[in-house]
């Protein structure tokens, strides 16, 4: 469980024994001043996929979190931090076979659509037995150097400086349409002008 409106981890328990439920929802409220959020918990493979799009959005390549032989498995603050004495791997690209990648891809376009999002988010997913579960969506995902988005993009092709251009450009076709043409005057050649 953790608060509703917090990030980054701030706040999350993870309650093993439904006799202590109450005291931590309590302990929520009292602290945080604000609701608890109740999930139940899914011990299974936890994957990222980073949209970039709007009315198709780009699927990135999936970012596993590998948590080792971690008891717990969960992304606390001090893994987001870098706080924590050894913090879970990524990797990317995630192998899935192909039936799960477009399960994958499905349920996190259609979790896009259903938050509303626009232009970039990422959607983290457990999956067990086979059967994603949706954990939340970061309608605006970390772009900080170790975060997934940016693993993602950079397997993708994407610089840094390349990732936020195309996150501009997306969100300046939702806007305003798309970019229009210049002359590139270096060069007496029509261009389409991709970064702003």
């Amino acid at each position: 469980m953790k608060p509703r409106h917090e990030s980054t981890s701030f706040g999350l328990q993870l309650v093993q024994d439904p006799s202590g439920l109450s005291a931590a929802v309590e302990s929520i409220v009292a602290g945080y001043h604000q609701d608890a959020l109740v999930e139940e918990y899914i011990d299974g493979r936890e994957i990222c996929v980073a949209l970039l799009g709007n009315e198709k959005p780009e699927a990135l390549p999936f970012v596993e979190h590998d948590f080792g032989d971690r008891e717990i498995r969960i992304f606390t603050r001090e893994d987001k931090t870098h706080k924590a004495a050894a913090e879970p791997r990524k990797i990317c690209p995630a192998i899935v076979d192909k039936a799960l990648a477009q399960m994958l891809r499905d349920v996190s376009v259609a979790t896009f659509r259903a938050c509303c999002c626009r232009d970039f988010a990422r959607v983290d997913i457990r999956i067990d037995d086979g059967i994603p579960y949706v954990l939340e969506i970061n309608s605006m995902a970390a772009l900080g150097s170790g975060a997934s988005f940016v693993l993602a993009a950079k397997t993708a092709g994407y610089d840094f400086s390349q990732l936020v251009n195309r996150i501009i450009d997306v969100a300046h076709r939702r806007y305003f349409g798309p970019l229009p043409m210049r002359m590139n005057w270096n060069t007496s050649n029509i261009v389409m002008a991709t970064s702003l």
